[in-house]
């Protein structure tokens, strides 16, 4: 097994290439081929980073605080909103909310993913996971999973979620929507990314 010390990174190696302002409370970002967005909570807003001049180019009003990630995916940023428990569908093009989806939010330091073929999002702390239909923006399944599950992340193959409660990392099948795996993390796990290959997991408790 590698050295984990071998992959760690000082952030002070970093090279920064740009800072860019941006007033009140920004938080979750996401990424797609046009733009760099970033939530706002204290703003109630999404800001547009144009990732070629390095400028805040917009600033889009959206539900009140903006929680629990931010996704990009089919033409659009979802963003959910603690306060008035729903998503934004906004228009990548032309900066503009056009779809409001009633839906829990399951906690505020969640996750929301745009991947295999729909939105993914946990609606609820007793481990609903709500699959949205980016044609309709309308929830067509429930499915399922452990309690205590947050943060949530897609590839064209999987939808992987972390329960927080029970330290597992869950995979759910897109095309079936049934849970395949459940795979045993540390304590707390939380945050994840993937990659081709790989799946990588936070633990908030070591």
């Amino acid at each position: 097994m590698a050295d984990l010390n071998s992959v760690q990174r000082p952030v002070s190696e970093l090279l920064i290439l740009a800072k860019i302002s941006i007033p009140g409370s920004p938080d979750w970002v996401a990424i797609d081929n046009q733009a760099v967005w970033v939530s706002n909570n204290s703003k109630n807003s999404l800001a547009r980073i144009d990732p070629d001049s390095n400028e805040l180019v917009a600033t889009v009003a959206v539900s009140r605080a903006p929680c629990s990630g931010l996704a990009a995916g089919f033409g659009s940023v979802w963003s959910p909103s603690c306060l008035d428990q729903r998503i934004d569908r906004v228009d990548s093009a032309t900066n503009t909310i056009t779809a409001q989806i009633p839906v829990g939010v399951a906690d505020s330091e969640g996750g929301i993913a745009a991947g295999a073929g729909a939105v993914w999002m946990m609606t609820s702390q007793n481990g609903t996971l709500s699959r949205i239909d980016p044609a309709t923006t309308k929830i067509v399944k429930q499915i399922q999973v452990d309690s205590g599950s947050f943060a949530i992340a897609a590839t064209t193959q999987a939808v992987w979620i972390t329960s927080t409660a029970h330290g597992v990392l869950i995979r759910v099948d897109p095309h079936t929507n049934q849970v395949v795996a459940r795979i045993q993390t540390g304590p707390s796990p939380r945050f994840l990314c993937t990659t081709t290959d790989s799946v990588w997991v936070l633990n908030q408790g070591d």
